[in-house]
């Protein structure tokens, strides 16, 4: 999730929990001053492992699901997770 999305996500939850403008607004400062300060984007890692058993590389990374992919295809999926912005680990 973006860190636009997510205040989106935390700014709906804030109109939902009260009706007092006061606290609303409080509430909202304190957000934006979290999202300014603090927040950072969660980096993007992706790992390749080869299991020679199976003769395939496990790919996993911390925002999707694992999957294995044949060790013909480990080039263009290195590839394609560098154009998105991952960091890459194989192993």
């Amino acid at each position: 999730m973006k860190k636009r999305e997510l205040m989106n996500e935390i700014t709906n939850f804030i109109e939902y929990y009260t009706s007092d403008d006061t606290e609303r607004q409080k509430m909202s400062d304190t957000l934006l001053d979290y999202m300014l300060d603090v927040y950072q984007e969660p980096i993007k890692e992706v790992y390749f492992r080869y299991e020679r058993e199976e003769g395939v590389y496990v790919v996993k990374r911390n925002d999707f699901p694992t999957f294995k992919i044949y060790k013909s295809e480990k080039e263009s999926y290195i590839d394609s997770f560098s154009k998105l912005g991952y960091t890459i680990h194989v192993g």
